[in-house]
């Protein structure tokens, strides 16, 4: 019970501290109770261990501890006394998880006071768990206090346990799935930095499928700087109702290594659905699903149950150290659709993306970034695999690739989400992985140690390098009168045109048609080549570039797939010298018009024009398009939103009352019509705020009296 009741033995730190340090007087004492408390379960007829975690006063000549608040009308007696620096680990912030250590609660305390502690049978029947009864509160339960000094601000907690509940005895079951009376408990963390306290939920049950009663509950957590640098931490059960004893076993807290090989976590949901969770809690459900994509013995995940939105689903935290700017990652998944009602498997659409007025599209993958700069990034990915096509059957691969840009590194919290799928679908994933492609991208970090100094020689190559291109034959691009001339996929050299020259793809059929053209790489004026914008081009020439040579450009072309075919085609074009001028004002004003056009004097040099333009008097395109908009808004708001009504500089109101106005009905509202003599205008006000400015005035019900001023 509490120490101030007297029922058992505590431990007690006095320290001594001087009141002023400089001159060493004025000597006064703290107490610091409760540091150490007795493990349970007691045991009358032996010794009992008095046991607990502490960090000792700063700045203290002298600290004494004692042993009190023991019954006054017994004796105790006192035995292998010790107190020893306890070494952070990192691998085991948390000791004694499953309660095998002296058969006791050592280091394990209660979150909240008057909560009884005992030791019972384990997880699977066997070993030690460690149970919470008489508990007062929803919030207490089994705690233990952890040592941080090993953890860094930035770095990653995996927080793990088995979890079960019993009333009166016999097993009970709770609805992790809510927010109500009937909800399991969640696993917190508390921690206390220099007088700021932080309740943080780190894990908590993900599906409701326990065995014998366990339930399982795992969660990852990114520390910030406070946390990391806690004075005092402990971690803590808390959620179900009162009635209820919490009962915990194989409780594991431990740093989770920065391993940017391999972003998720259980990617194959070895019998567990530890670390992935549902997008939002009351919504949507997730399980193990069997027989997953590696045969009758694997399993899947599933999510189902999905509610009224096709936002729900399936997520999972990354470690957003890893996203550098510049590293490449490719996604791949298996993936299948359920009919809930049957069990059958339900067709997407490859063809659809976003959702459709059917709901008919396939999964797809998100990167979905919290906290950036700008604001949230929310990449979603479909499937890149070509000539893919959906098996309802079986499970469907799934391949797509991205590079880490600005924006996204700069997210302080960055997850993966499955979701916007048909939501009377159940999603079924498996091999779930978001895997670094190519080398590691550099850090910011310095090297440990300088590289050694010196000249370092290498053998004399056995063949002298090339000055040239490994492909060295020069392909031409045909004439602006030949048509398209078919070029083969592979290693080329491409002549650079002094005309127009378009590489593309097409698909030609029996009679020499093209069909399903699509650019893929240019030249012109004698420039080298570059690839042509859009996304076919980006894609399908995906991590090449252009090699830029004196006699050409080289590139690999990839095989084309369904008849499709590359083709160079040549172009000449000429411009009328109104043209030329016109495309010379489109890039250096802010647009052509025609009286630009007009007004242009034969034979005017672009020179001649740009000097002319400097000597006239400096224009504000900015207080121009300023006194014409809406201020700027110091935060984010709904497109085409006006900012407060009754802030300055505020436009674009129709009305001088919302609807909003009137739906404040916990809040006493002041109306005010204000009129001085010699004006030729009333001032309406609301609450003291000027809302507008009107000629006249009136009530449209005569019952009400209207009273200026």
């Amino acid at each position: 019970r509490e120490w101030y009741r007297n029922m058992s033995p505590i431990l007690t730190i006095n320290a001594r501290e001087y009141r002023d340090a400089l001159t060493k007087q004025f000597i006064y004492t703290t107490e610091d109770r409760d540091k150490a408390w007795l493990a349970r379960p007691y045991k009358p007829d032996g010794w009992n261990l008095v046991h607990g975690l502490f960090r000792l006063p700063e700045n203290s000549p002298r600290v004494f501890w004692e042993l009190e608040r023991a019954p006054d009308n017994v004796e105790f007696i006192v035995d292998n006394a010790s107190i020893k620096p306890v070494t952070c680990d990192p691998d085991m912030l948390l000791k004694n998880g499953k309660l095998e250590d002296a058969g006791v609660s050592k280091y394990w305390d209660t979150w909240g006071g008057e909560v009884g502690l005992d030791i019972v049978t384990g997880y699977g029947g066997s070993g030690n768990a460690l149970k919470a009864f008489k508990r007062p509160h929803l919030s207490h339960g089994p705690a233990q206090i952890i040592d941080m000094d090993c953890i860094n601000a930035g770095e990653r907690l995996a927080f793990q346990a088995k979890i079960k509940f019993e009333s009166s005895g016999a097993t009970a079951v709770c609805n992790p799935y809510t927010w109500g009376s009937d909800r399991c408990s969640d696993f917190f963390m508390y921690t206390y930095t220099q007088g700021i306290r932080h309740y943080r939920r780190v894990a908590w049950i993900a599906s409701d499928d326990p065995v014998d009663g366990w339930y399982e509950i795992a969660g990852v957590y990114t520390l910030n700087e406070d946390q990391a640098n806690a004075e005092f931490a402990k971690v803590y059960f808390d959620g179900a109702v009162a009635n209820l004893d919490v009962i915990v076993d194989d409780v594991e807290v431990k740093k989770i290594p920065q391993t940017c090989q391999e972003l998720t976590l259980n990617p194959s949901f070895e019998e567990s659905t530890a670390f992935w969770s549902f997008i939002d809690r009351g919504y949507s459900k997730v399980s193990l699903y069997s027989p997953g994509a590696g045969g009758e013995s694997d399993f899947a995940l599933r999510s189902y149950d999905r509610g009224s939105s096709e936002w729900r689903g399936i997520r999972q935290q990354l470690d957003n150290r890893c996203f550098v700017v510049g590293a490449e990652y490719k996604i791949s998944a298996k993936f299948r659709l359920l009919n809930p009602s049957t069990g059958e498997g339900e067709t997407c659409d490859t063809n659809v993306q976003y959702n459709s007025g059917e709901r008919t599209q396939c999964p797809s993958v998100v990167v979905y970034g919290w906290q950036c700069e700008g604001d949230d990034v929310y990449w979603r990915f479909w499937n890149q695999i070509p000539g893919f096509d959906w098996d309802k059957d079986s499970f469907n691969d799934f391949e797509n690739s991205f590079m880490v840009t600005d924006q996204l590194a700069s997210c302080k919290s960055v997850h993966v989400y499955v979701h916007q799928v048909n939501r009377n679908w159940d999603i079924v994933m498996d091999d779930m992985k978001i895997s670094a492609a190519g080398t590691d991208a550099p850090t910011y970090a310095p090297t440990l140690f300088p590289t050694e100094t010196g000249v370092i020689t290498t053998p004399k190559p056995t063949v002298p390098p090339t000055s040239m291109p490994t492909v060295a034959t020069v392909t031409d691009c045909p004439g602006d009168t030949t048509g398209p001339m078919e070029v083969a996929a592979g290693p080329i050299m491409l002549a650079k045109s002094n005309s127009l020259c378009i590489l593309t793809k097409a698909v030609v059929d029996a009679n020499g048609a093209m069909s399903s053209i699509a650019p893929v790489a240019r030249s012109y004026d004698g420039q080298a080549w570059e690839k042509s914008a859009g996304e076919f081009a980006t894609m399908l020439l995906y991590g090449q570039e252009f090699g830029d040579y004196t006699s050409g450009s080289q590139i690999t072309l990839p095989e084309l797939d369904g008849g499709s075919k590359y083709f160079l085609t040549s172009y000449s074009y000429s411009l009328s010298e109104e043209n030329t001028v016109a495309r010379m004002l489109e890039t250096a004003t802010f647009g052509t018009t025609l009286s630009d056009l007009e007004n242009w004097v034969q034979g005017t040099t672009f020179v001649d024009w740009v000097d002319d333009q400097i000597k006239k008097p400096i224009t504000s395109h900015r207080e121009f398009f300023r006194q014409r908009v809406n201020p700027r808004f110091a935060h984010s708001l709904p497109i085409g939103r006006s900012d407060h009504a009754c802030k300055g500089q505020s436009r674009w109101r129709k009305f001088t009352f919302a609807k909003t106005d009137g739906e404040l009905w916990w809040k006493e509202q002041w109306f005010e019509a204000k009129f001085i003599e010699g004006d030729d205008y009333i001032t309406i006000k609301l609450n003291g705020h000027v809302r507008t400015v009107v000629e006249s005035i009136a009530f449209k019900n005569p019952a009400y009296i209207l009273e200026l001023n």
